[in-house]
C-alpha cells in the first residue's frame, strides 16, 4: 500500500459508558485539546495533518482503523490517558499488520508517566513522546523527512536494536503564545459532536478550552508528568482571540475553561475579562477554582460582566485528615467564607468531590455530606478516588487499602481502590446517597428550574436526572 506524506492524529475509541459508567447520561464530550495543539504545530511546518476523534464519532477499533486506511498516512500519532492505552496499543498493532512501514507515535499522560512500562507492554508503538509534544513532533517530522535518526530529537523514547533508548528532555515551553491556535477545524462539527455536561451548560453550542498549563499546587493525587507544577499561561489577546474564533466560526455560546488554576493569576484574569468586555465577545463561561480562594470585588464584577456564570470548586472532601494525606491543604472555614462571597455575586457553584479516599471511613463520608449540604452549592460532581500512575500517592497506595491496578478500567467512576475501613458495596451506597441527599431538596430543584433557558437544556437536565431515579 502506498503511503502519503501525512500524519494522522488519533483520539482512540472510548464510549460515554466506558468513561462515565452509570452516570454517562450526565457526562459531556470534550475536544481532544492536546491533538488540536499538536495539529496546529504540525501545520506550522507545512506538513499535512488530519485528526480522527473516534470518541466524538462513536467509532470502535475497526471503524477507526478503516478511517486510517483510507487516509494512508506515513505517521500515526495517538494520545492516551491510562484508560485508553490498551485501545491505542491495539490500534497500533493493527496498523503494523496492514502496513508495517507506518511510524506509530504515542503521547499523552500515560506514556509520560510510565514510558518504560508502556513501550515494553505495547510493541505496536515505535516512538513515545514524553511531556509536551508540540516541539518534539515538529522535530520528529523533520527527521523523518530528511531520513535522519531520531536520537537528536528531545523528549523521546524508542527502540534501538531492541533496547529502549531515551533522549534528553526538552523542558517546557515557556511562552505558550508562541504556539499556533488549536486546529479546531480538523475536528468533526463542534456544534454537533461536542458538548459540556448539563451542569456546566446554560446555552448551546458549548465547548471546553484550555488557556494554561501546569499547576503550582502539589496535590498528591494529580499527575504532573506532562505539564509539571510550573504554571504557564496564554496571554489575554490569545485567549480572547480563541473565544472570538469559536463564536464566529463555530457558533459557540457557552465555554468552560478547563485549566487547573485559571484564576491563580488575578492580574491575568482581569486582563482577559476586561478584553472580553471591551470586544463584546458576549459568550457565557465558567471555570475551575480552588475552594479557598477569595477573589477581589473588582475581578468578580468584571467576570460577571464578561459572561461568567459558574465556578467549579475542587473540594474533594471536607475531612481535614484526608485533605492532609491528599496534599490538598485548604482551610474548610475559609472555604465557606469564599463560597458565600461568590454566591453574593450570583455565581452558580459546583463542588467537585471524591469518595473512597485514603483514610476514608463512614465518619469522614458523613462529615463531607453534612458539609456540602451546609455550603451554598448549587451542584456537585462525585467521583471515586483513583490512584493514577505517576501521581505521588500512587507509589505508596497499598498502605491505605486495596488497589486493583487495571489500566483498562482506570476511571474515576469505577471502584479500583477500596480504603481499609470500607468495602465496595458501602462506597456504591454512599455514591448514591450523596447524589440523592444533595439533589432531592426543594431549593436545588427550584435552582434548576430558575436556570432553564431552553428546551434543549431541559432535556439535558432530565437525562441527567435519570441517574438519580434509576
Amino acid at each position: 500500500m502506498d503511503r502519503k506524506e501525512k500524519i494522522v492524529l488519533i483520539n482512540p475509541p472510548l464510549s460515554k459508558k466506558e468513561r462515565y459508567d452509570f452516570v454517562a447520561l450526565s457526562g459531556g464530550i470534550e475536544p481532544p485539546h492536546g491533538l488540536c495543539y499538536l495539529a496546529g504545530a504540525i501545520r506550522q511546518i507545512k506538513y499535512p495533518v488530519e485528526i480522527i476523534d473516534a470518541q466524538a464519532l462513536n467509532l470502535d477499533i475497526d471503524g477507526t482503523l478503516e478511517k486510517i486506511k483510507t487516509l494512508q498516512p506515513s505517521i500515526v500519532g495517538f494520545t492516551a490517558v491510562t484508560a485508553l492505552i490498551h485501545k491505542a496499543g491495539n490500534l497500533a498493532e493493527k496498523i503494523k499488520t496492514f502496513n508495517p512501514e507506518i511510524i506509530t507515535i504515542i503521547g499523552g499522560v500515560h506514556i509520560s508517566g510510565l514510558p518504560k512500562e508502556t513501550m515494553e507492554r505495547f510493541r505496536g508503538f515505535d516512538i513515545g513522546i514524553i511531556g509536551e509534544g508540540e516541539i518534539a513532533v515538529q522535530e520528529l517530522i523533520r527527521c523523518h523527512q530528511s531520513h535522519k535518526s531520531f536520537e537528536n530529537v528531545n523528549s523521546l523514547v524508542f527502540r534501538k536494536k531492541g533496547v529502549l533508548f531515551f533522549t534528553k528532555s526538552q523542558g517546557f515551553i515557556e511562552n505558550l503564545d508562541d504556539l499556533p491556535y488549536p486546529a479546531y477545524d480538523l475536528l468533526p462539527k463542534l456544534d454537533k459532536y461536542y458538548y459540556l455536561p448539563p451542569q456546566n451548560t446554560i446555552l448551546h453550542p458549548s465547548i471546553s478550552i484550555i488557556t494554561s498549563r501546569g499547576c503550582p499546587f502539589n496535590c498528591r493525587f494529580c499527575d504532573h508528568s506532562v505539564f509539571s507544577n510550573k504554571y504557564r499561561s496564554h496571554g489575554a489577546e490569545y485567549v480572547v482571540s480563541i473565544l472570538e474564533n469559536l463564536k464566529k466560526n463555530y457558533g459557540v455560546k457557552n465555554v468552560f475553561i478547563q485549566d487547573d488554576t485559571f484564576l491563580i493569576d488575578e492580574d491575568r484574569a482581569v486582563k482577559i475579562v476586561s478584553l472580553m468586555i471591551e470586544r463584546q465577545v458576549n459568550i457565557k463561561w465558567g471555570c475551575h477554582i480552588r475552594p479557598d480562594t477569595i477573589l477581589s470585588k473588582h475581578l468578580l464584577k468584571l467576570m460577571r460582566l464578561s459572561g461568567c456564570w459558574s465556578l467549579n470548586l475542587g473540594i474533594e472532601t471536607c475531612s481535614p485528615k484526608i485533605l492532609e494525606v491528599l496534599g490538598k491543604k485548604f482551610n474548610i472555614i475559609k472555604m465557606g467564607e469564599a463560597l458565600q462571597w461568590y454566591k453574593e455575586y450570583g455565581f452558580v457553584l459546583k463542588g467537585l468531590l471524591m469518595i473512597g479516599n485514603p483514610l476514608e471511613d463512614e465518619m469522614t463520608l458523613q462529615e463531607t455530606l453534612r458539609c456540602i449540604k451546609a455550603l451554598p452549592l448549587d451542584d456537585i460532581s462525585i467521583a471515586y478516588f483513583t490512584p493514577y500512575p505517576a501521581t505521588e500517592i500512587y507509589n505508596n497506595i497499598s498502605n491505605y487499602g486495596e488497589f486493583n491496578e487495571d489500566w483498562k478500567n482506570m476511571s474515576s467512576y469505577k471502584i479500583l481502590f477500596i480504603p481499609k475501613a470500607l468495602d465496595k458495596k458501602k462506597l456504591e451506597e454512599y455514591f448514591i446517597k450523596f447524589l440523592k441527599s444533595f439533589y432531592l431538596r426543594p431549593k436545588i430543584i427550584f435552582n434548576y428550574i430558575f436556570r432553564l433557558r431552553s428546551w434543549n437544556q431541559f432535556l439535558k437536565y432530565m437525562r441527567a436526572a435519570t441517574v438519580l431515579f434509576r
